[in-house]
């Protein structure tokens, strides 16, 4: 069973961290089928969908909107971030395309599905690298705006990416804990 007060609470502080971010990271961490993921993707959504609407009123369809829709949707359009979903394995992938992983570090809003889910390093050209943490610090330097979920807690980060990664995640991120049981049918026995 399901505390729907505990859903609709999550869903509040993420939307207090949209518009009123104490920390420019939000972290959603718990265990399996518990929301987190599909938390993620509506917010990556919505985001997508408003700049969209805003966009579209700015181009094609400007010539019917009053100047004042105008002048907000150019206010939208410049105060949210462009919204970018990748999950840490894909993360990994990307080693082998440089331009694309230097996007993902540097987008205006990264949410990264699935931290913990990758492997944490890979090879390219030779060279050990770990991709998850190297994403993190790049945008910790420029203090920019990431939501991530795992299932790591705070001591499954260190074990897993260690000190330097797990404190510069405290600084930057807000947590908010999912520790309902999964919302996905129990598998049969």
């Amino acid at each position: 069973m399901h505390n729907d007060r505990q859903t609709e609470q999550r869903i509040r502080l993420v939307a207090k961290w949209l518009t009123r971010p104490a920390k420019p990271g939000l972290l959603l961490y718990g265990g399996v089928g518990n929301g987190k993921t599909t938390l993620a993707r509506a917010v990556c959504r919505t985001m997508a969908g408003l700049l969209a609407a805003a966009d579209r009123m700015l181009a094609a369809d400007a010539w019917q909107a009053s100047a004042e829709e105008l002048r907000q949707a150019e206010r939208l359009r410049r105060s949210l971030p462009r919204p970018q979903m990748i999950s840490a394995p894909e993360v990994v992938a990307l080693i082998g395309t440089p331009d694309r992983f230097e996007a993902i570090k540097k987008s205006a809003l990264l949410i990264l599905d699935d931290m913990g889910c990758e492997a944490v390093t890979a090879k390219h050209y030779g060279t050990e690298i770990s991709p998850v943490a190297e994403i993190l610090y790049a945008r910790y330097d420029r203090m920019l705006p990431t939501i991530i979920t795992s299932n790591l807690d705070d001591d499954g980060i260190v074990r897993r990416y260690g000190m330097r990664v797990a404190d510069r995640m405290a600084e930057l991120f807000d947590r908010i804990a999912f520790d309902t049981a999964s919302y996905r049918q129990p598998i049969p026995r």
